[in-house]
Order: C-alpha cells, then structure tokens, then sequence
C-alpha cells in the first residue's frame, strides 16, 4: 500500500509540473551553462519558445502559476528576457539543498535583466494572484561564471545619447550612425526609447543591435501614445512636463557629450517623431541647458549642413560599410518589412546647440571634441567585431519566424509564379496606383503587394446589390497590418476610417470588429499587435497568422494565452464564421447577426492571397444588402478556404489609398475603434490632406 501510495504521489507531482531541458550553447566557450526549464502542467508546448529564436512566441504565466529554472555548475546569474514591462512577479532563488536564498517582489520589469546567483542552482518565478496579471516571458539564459550579458539597461556615463520616439529609428532614421561611432569607434552610446513599442519589436531591437555588433545602451522611457494623429493629443497622453524632467534626468544622469536626435519639424506621418525631437530640443536650447553637460546637440534634418557619409568601408567590419551594417540591422525588423526601408548613402544633421564652436567641416558629429576627452575611442584599425548576442537553440515550431515569414511564400522554382502577373511589372514605376471611381476599379501593385479592387453591381429577384471585392495577395508577412485606435486596454478611440487609415499610410482599410466598444461578452479572443484585450467564448475567433495565413479557432476551443504564446500577433471576433474548408458554415444561420445589412468581412484563398468584401445596403433603391447566407456566398464564388464576418451596418467601409470606396447610405458612417490594412505607402494622403472621396456615391 506504501508503494502504491509513493508512485500515486510521484505521478501527481509529474501531472503538476513538467520539466523541459534547454541545451547550453555547444562548445567549449560557450557562456551558458545547460539548464532545466520546469513550466505548470499542461503548458509544455510552449515551453520551448524560452529558447527558440521567434520574436512573437513567448511563455506567458497566469494568475497563480509559476516557471522554474535549475542549472548544476557555478553560474553568474540569470537572463531574462521580457515581452512586455507591465508585469508584477516574484523571483526566488534557492541553493543546491532546496534553501530559498532571497525573494524579490518586482512591481515591473525590465526588457532585459540579470539577476545575479550567487550560489543558488534555481530560480522561481512567479506570477501573484489577480484577476488580470500575467508575466509573458521571452527568453531564459543562466550565464556560466565570468560571463555578463549585452544590452542591459543601466546608469554609466556615455560620450553619445539618442532620443529617439521608439525602435528601429536607430537604422531606418539614423542610418549608419550606430555602426560608424559606436561600432566603428566604439565611443560610449545610450539610446533612449520614448514610445511603447510592441513586445516583438522591442525583441528585433535587440537582435539589429547584436546583428550591427554594437554595443549601447537601450533606455525605455515607455510612454503611450493612442497611435494619435494630433501633437497636442500626444503631449497629454505622454504628459509632457513629467517626460521633459525624466529627459533632463537622464541627460545629468549619462552626461552625453553629443545628442542625436529626429528633426521636430519633420513630416513624418508617426507624430511621436517630430514630437520627441520638438520636446528634445526645447530642453536643449532652453535656460536650463547651461546646468545640462550636453556639449553639441543634433537633430536629423534634410536641410542639415553637418552630412555624415555611411558608404566609408569600415575596419572594425572588415571592409564593410557603416550603409550595409544598418541595412544588416534593419533586417531584423520583421515588423518593418512592408515599409521597404533603404538606408541611405548619407544622413545631414543640423547642429542645434553647441558649446565647442560652430562645425567647419561638416562631416562629423564629435568634430571639435577632442578624442581624449572621451570616455573611450578607438581608432580605426582593423580587429574584430563586437561578438553579437548569441542565437537561441531553436526548438521545433509550428509557428515560422518573422525573418522566415517575410521571404516569399513560395520557394523559387524553374517555373513561373502564376501570381506574378499581379504585382508590378518592369518598367512599370515602383507603386502603380489606379482610382477609376467612374467605372468601379482600383489597383496598387508593388514588388511585394497587390491589391486589385472592384465594384459590382446586380439585381437579383428584383432587388439591387452592390458589393466591392478586394483580391489581396501578398509577398511578405507584413505587408498586413492591424491598426487601432488607442493602445490602451479598453481599446475605447475611434476615428473617421479616412482619417485611420491615414495616420497609418495604409493602401488598404476594411472595418475590423469594433474592438471591446461594442457587444463585447458575444465576442471571442482579441488579439491586436500582440495585446491580449479580450478572452472570452462568446464567438468565433478569426486567427490571421504570421505566415501569411489565415484560420477559424471555435470558441472556447483555444484560451488567448496560448494563442499569443505560439506567437499570434492578430485575431478578430465579431462572427459569424462564413466559409469554412471551403464550405458555408451549416450554423449561420443561427447567428445573432442575419438580417439583410451592409456587410464586411476577409477570406482566404491560400496563403497569401486574401479577399476583402464590403457591401453597401439599406437603401431600397441603390443596394439592398446581404443576408449572411448571401454574404458567404459571395466569398465561396471568390473561392476562398476560410471566410469570416467582421463588423457591418453603418461601420462597413472600404478606404483605398486614404479616400472611401464603398458609398453609405442616409446612416452617418461610423468611426472605427479597429481595422484591417495592407501595405503602407508614402503616396497616401496625410490626415491633414482634403479628402476627395468620403462614400458619398457620386459614381453610381
């Protein structure tokens, strides 16, 4: 009975817990000692993705739960990586007999941490009771003896500071910057981030700093900003007295001899840009500066004197230049692919503020500072590059990388891309862009997105119809886009959809779901940018996944946690699902939403090629609107695998290249909170441009 007794406990204590090895890195220099990773019961699928080298996927702890880490051998303490800051958890470390040796309570965390071991062989997070919290972790590394990691955010004084709005300025506004002074001449740097980035951007932070070898120091200022249009809607939401003295802060607190940051008067549509560099340069040229040890203050601008060449080749990287390192940086920024960022052969700077004279000859931010004053400088001679932070071990996963993710959906072969024939031709110019409103017909084709649009108007047992079709097929992964109106967990903004799909520069705009604003306990999960904001079974879910697909998860079938840890960044819920394997759902008709309506819903074809359905109704006379038996229809004559329904009635529209598509009827159009986009383009109207086209049915 005793037996029987110690092999029942021994199995509940497995059913509890389950214990997953990570292998060290191979190798006898490697910095990693081997580790065990022990996750809560029934979460070992994800157990893996501490260690694989996705961006997206994460292990996240709920309420109550708890992850442990145990190593053998003398370590110097523990990475963690963090997908996002906002979370509470308590970390525990005990030694090789079970001893608990300290508990910390941390109200929130740090991108990067290292906690030192100090003779413990275990580590213990875990996440407190609530009703809401959570910790979603990104990576675990123990660190052998005499090992210290990269890219920790701490106080030391720095020679160079760049302020900067939020990640991947550092390349794709700076340029080669980072390469030719950190890395190149390894002067002293810290970046500040102002803005709240996605936890996976942030990630692909980290990486284009190890891939460009440099070596800074990244600070999170974290500030929330609404994806707002309006400067002045961005200094209450960032209140811009408290962000102005945690600037100044750091400024004392680094003693930066040179500060870089992005022109205030520059047009780029992310207001938070100009903002930073507005606020920046007001405490740079204000009556505080002379209390400040700032001596030379820059902001990038196209009318800049100071023009800092990136096309030198470089000896730290064997010949390479500081161009090609950035544009190895870039890379890393999956999140960035549809953007098509080059980087430049040159950035110009303006010289705002100097204590060391006016520059002469005009190529180099530290010219009139000399070397020796520096914290350190090296001189160009050929050695080698800073060793980038190590690739994780990578676990099998269902989910692709981002970086695998934005290569063609297909692998070239000997015959021809039947899609090809969609996207731009040679010779054609980079964006084809054709707006026929007359004859119902739009078009944008690039290299790595087409977008074929067309109206079509019926008359069927006596009534019209009149729909709009959108084929959209795609090269890269994020040349789809999800975009809301405020970030904040309650999702609650809204905007005109013109003005929405502006701010964001989309080609494409359909209405989403009407995110948390409208019949929230009859939804689903809802996911937007890696952000859980709702997790409920109210509906289904309609998951748009990172490799350019798109499925259906019946609800309560899959909790959000575990959608957002294999790395969904995106799923809507408002139902009903139309088209499912390639057949009309047998339930919708059962739905709470049925009745003859303006319609919007998405559907896909394959991998890649999606269709977006918008159609006009309740006018008796010009569109009548669909039934959702009839709406499915519609995706199954476009032959899509999957369709399903988004929010309709006065919310449904379509916005093309910033102006409106569809036409409304006497119902006011409704802001959205929430939609799905395609592409981002820089022939996009501005919010501030006059808009030609707000679906008034001019055209028939």
């Amino acid at each position: 009975m005793a037996k029987r007794t110690s092999i029942f406990i021994l199995l509940l204590l497995l059913l509890l817990t389950a214990a997953v090895p990570a292998r060290a890195e191979e190798g006898a220099a490697s910095p990693y000692l081997p580790y065990t990773i022990t996750v809560p019961a029934g979460r070992e699928a994800f157990a893996g993705n501490l260690t694989d080298d996705n961006d997206a996927t994460r292990f996240t702890l709920t309420s109550g739960q708890a992850l442990s880490v145990s190593w053998t051998g003398a370590a110097a303490g523990v990475l963690l990586q963090w997908y996002d800051v906002n979370y509470r958890a308590t970390i525990n470390f005990y030694d090789p007999e079970g001893k608990q040796l300290s508990s910390t309570v941390y109200p929130s965390m740090e991108y990067r941490m290292f906690l030192p071991a100090e003779g413990a062989s275990r580590m213990e997070i875990l996440c407190p009771r609530g009703v809401v919290n959570m910790a979603s972790l990104c990576e675990v590394r123990v660190l052998a003896e005499g090992h210290a990691p990269e890219y920790l955010s701490r106080v030391e004084p720095v020679d160079l500071m760049l302020v900067l709005s939020g990640v991947s300025e550092e390349v794709d506004l700076l340029g080669g910057l980072l390469p030719l002074y950190a890395g190149e001449h390894g002067i002293r740097t810290a970046v500040v981030y102002v803005g709240r980035d996605d936890g996976n951007q942030v990630q692909e932070a980290f990486r284009a700093l190890a891939a460009m070898g440099v070596e800074v120091i990244p600070l999170f200022l974290l500030r929330d900003d609404q994806a707002t249009c309006s400067i002045d809607r961005l200094a209450s939401f960032w209140k811009e007295n408290q962000l102005r003295e945690s600037l100044v802060s750091l400024f004392q607190q680094y003693a930066p001899k040179v500060v870089v940051t992005c022109d205030p008067a520059d047009g780029i549509s992310r207001v938070r840009t100009p903002y930073t560099g507005r606020l920046v340069t007001q405490i740079l040229t204000g009556i505080r500066v002379n209390k400040l040890p700032v001596q030379k203050f820059y902001h990038l601008s196209q009318e800049g004197e100071t023009q800092v060449d990136w096309t030198q080749p470089l000896a730290v990287y064997d010949g390479r230049t500081a161009r090609e390192v950035a544009q190895a940086g870039y890379a890393c920024y999956g999140s960035e692919a549809s953007f098509g960022t080059v980087i430049p052969e040159s950035c110009r700077f303006t010289l705002a503020f100097s204590r060391v004279g006016e520059d002469e000859a005009k190529d180099d931010l530290f010219e009139h500072i000399p070397t020796e004053s520096l914290l350190r400088y090296e001189a160009p001679t050929p050695r080698p590059a800073a060793a980038p932070m190590p690739e994780p071990t990578a676990e099998p996963t269902a989910s692709p990388t981002l970086e695998a993710a934005d290569k063609p959906t297909a692998e070239p072969d000997s015959s021809p891309d039947p899609n090809d024939q969609y996207f731009r031709q040679e010779g054609d110019p980079a964006e084809v862009v054709i707006q026929d409103y007359e004859n119902g017909h739009w078009e944008y084709r690039s290299d790595i997105l087409s977008v074929i649009i067309d109206r079509k108007i019926t008359r069927e047992n006596n009534k019209p119809y009149c729909k709009y079709i959108a084929h959209i097929r795609m090269r890269k992964v994020n040349s789809y886009r999800s975009m809301v109106s405020s970030h904040y967990e309650v999702a609650s903004a809204s905007e005109p959809p013109w003005r929405l799909a502006r701010n964001f520069r989309a080609v494409l705009a359909i209405t989403g779901d009407n995110i948390n604003n409208a019949d929230v306990d009859f939804k689903g999960v809802l996911i937007r940018r890696g952000i859980l904001y709702s997790d409920r079974a109210g509906d289904d879910t309609l998951v748009i996944r990172n490799d350019l697909s798109m499925d259906i998860v019946h609800r309560g079938q899959v909790p959000g946690v575990d959608l957002l840890d294999s790395g969904v960044l995106t799923t809507y819920s408002f139902g009903p699902t139309l088209v499912e394997n390639h057949q009309i759902s047998p339930d919708i008709g059962r739905h709470r939403v049925i009745k003859e309506n303006p319609r919007c819903g998405v559907g896909m074809v394959e991998p890649g090629h999606f269709v977006a359905i918008v159609t006009d109704g309740r006018d008796e006379k010009r569109a009548f609107g669909y039934t959702m038996e009839q709406f499915a229809q519609v995706f199954m004559d476009e032959g899509v695998e999957f369709a399903y329904n988004l929010d309709g009635g006065s919310s449904s529209a379509m916005v093309f290249m910033g102006e409106h598509v569809n036409w409304h009827s006497s119902d006011p159009q409704r802001t959205w909170a929430d939609a799905l986009a395609w592409g981002y383009s820089l022939l996009v109207p501005t919010p501030t441009d006059p808009v030609l086209h707000t679906g008034g049915g001019d055209f028939y």
